[in-house]
C-alpha cells in the first residue's frame, strides 16, 4: 500500500503516463491482495463454524447477511416503547424489610444455634465460570463476554475476592443489578409498539456471581445421595427441578413470566435434576464396582467381562455390566438396576482400570445431549421456540 502511494504522489508530481500505468498496477495488485486476504478470512471463519447458527451469525458478522428483522428504533422513539412497555408490565409488590426481618428472626429462634456459610470462591471456580460465557451482548457496564474472557487471566483473584466479599457481607453489588433494555421487532414492519418485545440484558459479570451463588446454596442439595431418593414420584420429581428453575431465573434475572425455562438452563450448561442424579448414580456405580467396596452394593452387579455366555449386539459397544428389564416398580427403581441401565446405554466403552473422574466429562456430554434432545422434540411437539431471541448467540443445537 505505501507504494502504491508513492506511485500516486509520483504521478500527481509528474503526470506522465509511465507514472500513471505503475500507479494503476500496484493499485490492482493491493486490490488483488486485499480480496484474496478477505476470502481467506470468511473461509476460515466458515470452515470453524460448527452448526447452521454458527454459519448465519458469521456471515450476519462480516456484512453478507442482514438481520431477519429491523430494530424498532427505526419505527418508534425510545420513549414510546418505554411507556408501552411500563403501561403492559406487572411487577412483584416491594418486600416490606421489617417483614423479612422478623421472619428471619422467628426461623433463627426455631432453629436454635444453627448456623449457614458459604463455601468462598476460588480463582479456579472464577476460571471455570467465565469460560462459560458465550453471550455476544452488553449490559448496562458496556463489558462483552468476550472481553471478559480475554482479560480474565489478570482477574481471576481479584474477582474471587470481590464474590467472597459479596458472600460474607451479604450484600450484593448494586450496579450489577441494573439492566439494559433491548426492543426486538416480532414483525418486519412493526406498526405499533405491541408488535415489539423488550429484552433485559444483565451485566456479564451479574450472571457470574449469581450463578456461583445458586451452585454454592442450592445444587449441592440437589445433588446430595441421589442414589437414596432416585425412586421419587414425577410429582416430587417437577417439585425439585421447579426448585432448579428457580435457581435459573435468579441467574438471568429477566425471564420472562410465562417464558419456559428449559433453554436458559441448557444455555448455562445444567443438567436437568433427572439427568443430574444419574449422572451421580452412574459415577457412584464406577466407584463401586471398580473398588469392590461396599460389598452389598457390588455384589448385584453383573459384569459382562464375567460372564462370556451372554451374547449382546456385535453392532453396539460390548457394555461393561448386564443390564435387563424388570417387571416390579421395586426392583425398576433400585439403584443397581438404575445404574446399570444408565451405564449400558452410554455410547462409549467404559474400563475398570480407569477412575471414575476419567468418564465423568463422557457421562456429562451424553445427559446433556439428551437433554438437549428432549427439549427438541418437545418443541416440535408441543410447537414452541426451541431458542428465544435473546439466546440465539450463545443456545445452538445441531
Amino acid at each position: 500500500m505505501r507504494s502504491r502511494d508513492d506511485a500516486y504522489r509520483s504521478y500527481l508530481r509528474s503526470l506522465s503516463a509511465s507514472a500513471l500505468a505503475r500507479y494503476k498496477q500496484l493499485r490492482r495488485s493491493v486490490k488483488n491482495l486485499l480480496d484474496t486476504a478477505k476470502n481467506t478470512y470468511i473461509s476460515n471463519k466458515l470452515a470453524s463454524a460448527s452448526s447452521p447458527a454458527d454459519y448465519w451469525r458469521t456471515l450476519r458478522g462480516i456484512g453478507i447477511a442482514s438481520h431477519s428483522t429491523p430494530s424498532p428504533l427505526k419505527f418508534f422513539t425510545p420513549d414510546q416503547l418505554c411507556r408501552y412497555y411500563a403501561s403492559v408490565s406487572s411487577a412483584s409488590p416491594a418486600i416490606n424489610a421489617d417483614a423479612v426481618t422478623a421472619s428471619l428472626a422467628s426461623a433463627s429462634d426455631q432453629l436454635g444455634a444453627a448456623t449457614f456459610g458459604f463455601r468462598h470462591v476460588t480463582p479456579l471456580d472464577v476460571e471455570l465460570a467465565l469460560k462459560k460465557c458465550r453471550s455476544s451482548s452488553c449490559g448496562s457496564d458496556g463489558i462483552s463476554a468476550s472481553v471478559l474472557r480475554l482479560a480474565s487471566p489478570a482477574l481471576y483473584n481479584h474477582l474471587a475476592e470481590v464474590f467472597n466479599l459479596s458472600f460474607d457481607l451479604g450484600v450484593f453489588p448494586t450496579v450489577w443489578k441494573s439492566a439494559s433494555v433491548v426492543a426486538l421487532a416480532k414483525v418486519p414492519s412493526p406498526a405499533s409498539p405491541s408488535d415489539t418485545r423488550p429484552i433485559s440484558l444483565l451485566p456479564e459479570m451479574s450472571k457470574s456471581v449469581r450463578k456461583t451463588l445458586a451452585t454454592a446454596l442450592v445444587l449441592p442439595h440437589l445433588d446430595y445421595a441421589p442414589a437414596v431418593y432416585d425412586s421419587v414420584t414425577q410429582e416430587q420429581n417437577l417439585r425439585l427441578q421447579r426448585v432448579q428453575n428457580a435457581c435459573v431465573r435468579f441467574v438471568y434475572g429477566s425471564i420472562p413470566r410465562t417464558a419456559h425455562i428449559t433453554p436458559y438452563r441448557l444455555a448455562l450448561g445444567w443438567l436437568s435434576v433427572h439427568r443430574r442424579r444419574e449422572m451421580r448414580i452412574a459415577l457412584l456405580a464406577l466407584e463401586i464396582l471398580r473398588g469392590g467396596s461396599p460389598s452389598q452394593l457390588r455384589t448385584p452387579f453383573k459384569l459382562l467381562a464375567d460372564h462370556p455366555e451372554i451374547r449382546t449386539s456385535p453392532r453396539r459397544i460390548r457394555p461393561l455390566v448386564y443390564y435387563n428389564a424388570k417387571r416390579t416398580g421395586a426392583l425398576t427403581k433400585s439403584f443397581t438396576h438404575t445404574a446399570s441401565r444408565i451405564l449400558s446405554t452410554l455410547p462409549f466403552e467404559i474400563t475398570l482400570a480407569n477412575p471414575a473422574s476419567t468418564y465423568k466429562k463422557l457421562i456429562f456430554n451424553h445427559l446433556f445431549s439428551l437433554d438437549k434432545n428432549d427439549w427438541k422434540t418437545r418443541c416440535i411437539t408441543e410447537n414452541l421456540t426451541l431458542i428465544p431471541p435473546s439466546l440465539t448467540n450463545i443456545l445452538t443445537f445441531t
